[in-house]
């Protein structure tokens, strides 16, 4: 898992990952409700694209992000007992700690949290 939160962090700088993850958060959290209350949902990818508008500039950064984050939301739902919104938590955790570390370059698009 952890070279999939390294792709992100790398091509988006630890402030824009930050916002990334919390934006996975939501997304996965938007799959788990639809599958939950057994309605129609476009999957995670779309509910991603919304979260991170990231449609709105794909550069290879915002790209490189995206497809981690879309497998690493795949291998954590291949095992029922795993919840992928704790390895998000652990993401924003860890970017919150690394305060000191210098960032990539900025995103593109702009990423809503």
């Amino acid at each position: 898992m952890t070279p999939f939160f390294a792709i992100v962090v790398n091509a988006l700088g630890t402030d824009d990952a930050a916002r990334w993850f919390e934006a996975a958060r939501k997304a996965h959290r938007r799959v788990v409700t639809a599958e939950q209350d057994r309605t129609h949902h476009f999957g995670f990818a779309h509910h991603l694209d919304v979260e991170t508008q990231a449609y709105q500039g794909t550069t290879l950064p915002v790209v490189a992000a995206f497809e981690a984050t879309k497998e690493l939301h795949q291998i954590t739902r291949r095992d029922s007992e795993v919840d992928a919104n704790v390895f998000f938590d652990c993401a924003l955790r860890a970017c919150s700690r690394s305060n000191g570390r210098a960032d990539s370059a900025p995103m593109a698009a702009g990423v809503n949290a």
